[in-house]
């Protein structure tokens, strides 16, 4: 079929059902989208990056590609739901946003291409069975790295030398949180002298009673570790951190960027652009089992100096200068 009659087919399309299109030749490719959050603007920079990736690479929603997108808002049982309901309209491939989208995905289907992001571990987790080579019919990007926790903690201690208690939160629904995450953050605290804890927060609800009991404990820093419910509350958790003169570390820049004191990691919008590129492969007919899942290359450690001075602490300029952006 030549590129002129494609497009004219396009066109016609676009008046049809999806269940009608989905049984076209050539017919215009469907992309379902499994987010977390409960809306484009709570995804915010990460959906605005993935949907440039897409234009980039001359994807236009409604004329040479459907989106097709749920938003469970960390809602127990929409994951599952929405899983299923974006499966049965049979997308030419499955984006999955964060670990319980992926696992619903995974659930949800075994023949449908799902690209997943950016989960920590997706060996640990049972989604692929190498970076390497995945195998099945997932692929995607990923956020791990070795030594990124212990990296936190040591910053932490660089640039603020008489600190000397650190806590962490994470969310136990993130099961690699709980085997990973948090036992190189304590290896890293116990070895530099910290005084170290760990507290689990499952819900949204969770937060400011786990943030209180981390006050009241006298805990001087928290590091957040990564997880999707954290990434949703973000400026509320930043917020409280304010309130209260706690250092708060967070996983990615979206985190230094929403008011987090600090933040190391592997930067995530990049991530979520690249996205589009695993898709377009599988549309050209590739398959996922043969795409090698994509570890980050870009890490950033970054300061908010407004947030330093709305709590009152001195930054030495000897930290500064190991910060690969400051936000002024």
């Amino acid at each position: 079929m030549k590129r002129r009659e494609f497009i004219t087919l396009v066109g016609g399309a676009a008046a049809l059902p999806l269940t009608a299109r989905a049984q076209q030749v050539g017919r215009v490719p469907v992309v379902a989208i499994l987010w977390h959050a409960a809306s484009p603007q709570e995804e915010g920079v990460l959906y605005d990056a993935m949907k440039a990736g897409f234009a980039t690479l001359g994807y236009v929603a409604g004329r040479n590609v459907i989106f097709e997108e749920r938003f469970p808002g960390e809602t127990p049982g929409q994951f599952e739901r929405f899983a299923n309901e974006l499966v049965a309209l049979k997308p030419d491939v499955l984006v999955a946003v964060a670990t319980p989208s992926i696992l619903a995905a995974q659930k949800a289907t075994t023949a449908i291409p799902i690209v997943f992001l950016p989960p920590l571990d997706p060996v640990r987790l049972k989604l692929v069975n190498s970076l390497a080579r995945p195998e099945g019919n997932l692929t995607g990007l990923t956020t791990i790295a070795e030594g990124v926790p212990g990296k936190r903690v040591q910053l932490l201690k660089s640039t603020f030398p008489n600190l000397s208690s650190v806590a962490i939160m994470f969310d136990p629904v993130v099961a690699y949180n709980v085997v990973s995450e948090v036992s190189e953050t304590r290896l890293a605290a116990n070895k530099l002298g910290f005084s170290f804890d760990a507290f689990e927060t499952k819900q949204p609800e969770d937060v400011d009673h786990v943030f209180s009991t981390i006050v009241q404990r006298g805990f001087e820093a928290v590091i957040v570790a990564q997880g999707p419910m954290f990434f949703i509350h973000r400026q509320r958790m930043a917020k409280f951190a304010r309130e209260n003169k706690l250092i708060l570390m967070g996983a990615s820049d979206v985190f230094a960027d929403s008011g987090y004191l600090m933040s190391y990691g592997p930067s995530w919008p990049p991530i979520f652009r690249n996205v589009a590129t695993y898709v377009d492969k599988i549309l050209k007919g590739a398959k996922p089992g043969d795409l090698p899942v994509q570890q980050p290359t870009i890490f950033e450690f970054i300061i908010n100096m407004k947030t330093a001075k709305s709590i009152g602490l001195d930054v030495p300029a000897s930290a500064l200068l190991l910060a690969d952006r400051v936000i002024d």
